[in-house]
């Protein structure tokens, strides 16, 4: 993208932030969805995978990249990472279902074809949620149990243990959570605000494409709303 395009874009998605934001449902607000809410944000990973029991695990590390969904209904997280030089990228949804009050994840990766659909809920004193699913692969049935353990606002812990068959339940995943610092994002979003204080030159493409009324509009709220432009 060109810095052309990039600056048009700012402007773009600014306004529709901005002007459009009142035509979504408000945010919920109960217990069980701020839960996960709490959970967004840009995480470095460090991922540990054990693939037989007893075997010794091979260590990575990673990005996971936690998003609200529908105003903070779902959340959805992307881990991306490399395992012995080879990229992977897992997702995964979750959600909380005021029907059966449970907690619902599903989670597919680039590594295989298996769709994981885990249920489970939520421990007060552990502070930590407890998903369980089972689902065939390699002619076996497979059961995992997914540990999230919230250890701060800026740390978590992730447990997956595996069984199939009658091989007794292994610790097959960990992952170790560590909030990214928000210094460099902060910058980063300070440059693109601080691209709003201003109107585009007079002839610039985005005085043709967008309404000038739209851009005064948008100009005025960055200036005496923002603190990005005093």
């Amino acid at each position: 993208m060109n810095t052309r395009a990039g600056v048009i874009s700012v402007y773009l998605i600014a306004a529709v932030a901005i002007f459009g934001r009142n035509a979504n449902a408000a945010a919920p607000r109960d217990a069980e969805h701020a839960r996960l809410i709490a959970m967004c944000g840009t995480w470095d990973v460090e991922l540990t995978f054990v693939f037989q029991p007893g075997s010794p695990g091979v260590t990575t590390k990673g990005t996971s990249t936690i998003t609200p969904l529908f105003d903070g209904l779902f959340v959805q997280e992307k881990i991306e990472g490399a395992l012995n030089g080879v990229p992977f990228t897992t997702l995964s949804w979750t959600g909380y279902n005021t029907a059966t009050k449970q907690y619902e994840a599903t989670r597919i990766a680039s590594t295989n074809t298996i769709r994981i659909a885990e249920t489970g809920t939520y421990d007060e004193e552990r502070s930590q949620f407890e998903l369980k699913a089972e689902y065939p692969f390699t002619g076996d049935t497979w059961r995992q149990r997914t540990v999230i353990e919230t250890k701060s606002a800026d740390a978590m812990l992730v447990r997956s243990y595996l069984s199939f068959g009658k091989t007794p339940e292994w610790k097959g995943v960990e992952i170790k959570y560590q909030r990214r610092t928000k210094v460099g994002q902060n910058q980063q979003r300070g440059q693109c605000r601080r691209q709003l204080c201003q109107l585009p030159p007079r002839g610039s493409l985005m005085r043709k494409i967008v309404p000038q009324s739209l851009l005064y509009r948008l100009v005025h709220y960055m200036r005496y709303e923002n603190a990005e432009c005093a």
